[in-house]
């Protein structure tokens, strides 16, 4: 026999060794090992072997997607897949039960399921429905003896009517809320769900992109710390938020200044970050509200309603801006490209930042432009510099999509002159000039220990 056949028959050997090996793993390993990959990924083993076939079904995450099948029959044999699977894995325990519908789907199929991830101590649910024509509205009475549920998240064709003091959820903690109808009377089912169902809820997201039949959306909790809301729906509505121990908040608002109102209860004082992303009216409220912020973003529709509200054309206008104080904020995230009249603007917030240690421009700094005109804003240094500046700020990062201009060069040797403990300041590179980049490298710097980073 030649080598080159020894070799390939040891090589062979050794395949069906290691082959053996890993089938002769116990399964309760074997399903450990497939519980740490993504569950798609853990899903195709099944075509591995007949030893592997069914090893998914014990799997602690359930994750099944109903097929757009032509007839109702093929859409049954997935359902009877679905019910082998919670069959055969008998009590074992769920611990995430994820379920993407189809436009042929079964409500009573699909309500037996939950009854059983329940009644296995289902920790998380994850409902997608697509627009399908008919609406879903589940009978919250399965959910009872639901005394293990934390996550629940529920997008699409779903209708939510909650009854009152009829659920109870003690241990749920998150709850998504994406592109749902809230029914006849969505405002009443919200706050049951919200108020009433969830004492330790924690994390709340709400989006909201299609008619939903809300008016006023009232968001009050007692021990909510994360809120996330997205909202494009083009009707007037008025977000109520009571949330006192709100650690962080993400608003995402661009349907225009009159259809959206913003208002809170009360302060939370215990506010650690927060997102601004809208051109509402009431932009003012919120910016006043979340004024305990540690780390705070303004976006460029945020900065622009400000601008409307106050009709900021002139810089002695700047007297009459309501901007608060933000005594805890360390971290400012803001985008001035293109939005405000005049960087004056910009130290009148910066002017009430005493403690602000970095400062990151999203979009550089750049002119406003029109139509391919480049409007300069002709900008006149103030004469004394925010204490933030002074005393406090350590990092500047300039986010600019474009090469520096002139006038940008102005506002950083202003910026590099009058900051006493600056160590760091960040640029982006990518198109700076090498003339105007020699001339950035000589400004001087009011803190020795200031270095240069170009990306």
């Amino acid at each position: 026999m030649s080598s080159r056949k020894v070799m390939k028959l040891s090589s062979a050997n050794n395949d069906e060794i290691k082959q053996d090996f890993i089938s002769k793993l116990p399964d309760t390993l074997l399903t450990r090992i497939l519980s740490l990959l993504p569950d798609a990924d853990a899903c195709r083993t099944s075509v591995l072997s007949k030893s592997w076939k069914d090893l998914w079904m014990f799997l602690p995450n359930l994750h099944f997607v109903i097929p757009n099948s032509s007839t109702w029959e093929q859409a049954s044999n997935y359902y009877d897949l679905v019910d082998k699977t919670l069959a055969i894995r008998g009590g074992l325990p769920i611990r995430r039960f994820f379920l993407y519908g189809s436009q042929m789907f079964h409500i009573a199929c699909v309500e037996n399921w939950l009854r059983i991830a329940v009644q296995r101590k289902v920790q998380i649910i994850v409902l997608r429905f697509p627009p399908c024509g008919s609406w879903v509205s589940f009978h919250w009475d399965m959910f009872k003896t639901c005394e293990t549920l934390v996550e629940l998240t529920l997008e699409g064709q779903f209708c939510l009517e909650v009854p009152k003091d009829k659920v109870f959820f003690p241990c749920l903690k998150k709850i998504s809320l994406v592109s749902i109808r809230y029914g006849y009377r969505g405002d009443e089912s919200f706050e049951n769900l919200i108020t009433t169902c969830c004492p330790v809820l924690e994390e709340l997201f709400l989006e909201r992109q299609k008619l939903d039949y809300f008016g006023t959306i009232k968001i009050s909790s007692i021990s909510l710390k994360r809120l996330r809301i997205y909202n494009t729906v083009n009707v007037f509505d008025e977000f109520v938020i009571d949330a006192p121990k709100l650690e962080y908040l993400n608003i995402e608002d661009k349907k225009g200044s009159e259809y959206s109102d913003y208002s809170f209860t009360k302060k939370p004082s215990s506010l650690v970050e927060a997102y601004i992303d809208t051109d509402t009216d009431s932009v003012n409220q919120i910016v006043t509200n979340i004024s305990a912020v540690k780390v705070l973003t303004l976006t460029f529709p945020t900065i622009w309603a400000f601008n409307e509200i106050y009709e900021i054309d002139e810089l002695d206008d700047l007297n009459r801006l309501n901007v608060p104080v933000f005594p805890n904020l360390v971290k400012l995230v803001i985008d001035v490209h293109a939005n405000i009249s005049n960087w004056s603007l910009l130290f009148v917030f910066l002017h009430n930042m005493p403690n602000l240690g970095h400062l990151t421009f999203m979009n550089g700094l750049l002119p406003i432009q029109n139509a391919g005109r480049i409007f300069h804003q002709h900008w006149k240094p103030p004469p004394e510099a925010p204490a933030c500046l002074r005393f406090k700020l350590k990092e500047i990062i300039i986010l600019n999509r474009e090469a520096i201009t002139q006038e940008e060069l102005t506002l950083i040797w202003y910026m590099l002159n009058h900051s006493d403990n600056l160590e760091i300041l960040t640029v982006n590179g990518h198109e700076l000039d090498p003339m105007r980049l020699e001339v950035l490298l000589k400004f001087h710097r009011g803190s020795n220990l200031c270095r240069f980073e170009i990306v």
